[in-house]
């Protein structure tokens, strides 16, 4: 049995960003000692962002949520290829150039700050991508990260995370979890080093 075309068509953009995104990020992996390919981290915030109700729509978003800042592709680009609504909610998980000069703690702040005026549509992303990136720096550490660059992120991220815990309990309690397995891996390397 087919799928009737509706169906087809409502999956039609999560394939296409699938695919986009996939191709943005050919080559790039993780930060860790485990060589993630990046699209997985891509992956798990849309799977994330599916779990906690999430439309076809925000899971494209999520497989995108990266490519701006990551790739050559712009927000115009995404706009493009993507249409308006996609590009809204990414312009607002997509910091700004002056974002870069930042330490971590600063950035963490100013992405805060700047979520207070998000849609719940990139809060409900942002707080998936915060688990994921939780939830690799436990189980893959970012190699060329300083102790106390770690430990600013895991107390930076609680400033964003405030500023969308009312997208989803569920994804709020994912943090919960993933905060704590991060803050005690960065703990238990230095006690080990």
């Amino acid at each position: 049995m087919t799928n009737p075309m509706w169906l087809t068509k409502m999956y039609e953009p999560l394939h296409e960003a699938h695919d986009f995104a996939r191709r943005a990020h050919f080559g790039q992996t993780r930060k860790g000692p485990k060589q993630v390919p990046y699209i997985r981290h891509c992956e798990e915030v849309a799977h994330l962002v599916w779990l906690a109700d999430g439309n076809p729509n925000l899971m494209a978003c999520a497989l995108l949520h990266d490519v701006p800042e990551d790739s050559g592709f712009t927000l115009e680009d995404i706009r493009d290829k993507f249409g308006n609504e996609i590009h809204q909610v990414l312009f607002w998980l997509t910091d700004p150039e002056s974002f870069d000069v930042l330490s971590t703690l600063e950035r963490k702040s100013q992405q805060a700050i700047r979520l207070k005026s998000a849609p719940m549509e990139a809060k409900l992303i942002k707080l998936a991508d915060q688990v994921s990136n939780l939830r690799g720096m436990a189980s893959d550490p970012p190699v060329h990260w300083s102790q106390g660059k770690r430990f600013d992120y895991i107390a930076g991220v609680l400033c964003v995370v405030r500023e969308c815990r009312s997208a989803s309990e569920f994804l709020y309690e994912e943090f919960l979890r993933a905060h704590l397995d991060a803050r005690e891996v960065t703990e238990r390397t230095i006690i080990t080093a």
